[in-house]
Parts: C-alpha cells; sequence; structure tokens
C-alpha cells in the first residue's frame, strides 16, 4: 500500500512531493540550529 500511495503522489504531484521533502529538510534544520 505505501509503494501504491507513493507512487501516485510522485506521477500526480511530483513538484509538491519534493517541495515537502525540502521544508522538511528546512524545519529539522531550524529545529537542531535552534
Amino acid at each position: 500500500m505505501s509503494k501504491q500511495l507513493v507512487t501516485q503522489f510522485d506521477v500526480k504531484r511530483p513538484i509538491t512531493a519534493i517541495c515537502s521533502i525540502f521544508t522538511a529538510s528546512l524545519i529539522l534544520k531550524l529545529i537542531f540550529y535552534d
């Protein structure tokens, strides 16, 4: 099920997925630095 969800999400909105990962990385950096 995970693979299907990831595949559909990646196919439908690859840019959104990339943005989400990038945003998550920035948040993690802020938390670690803070």
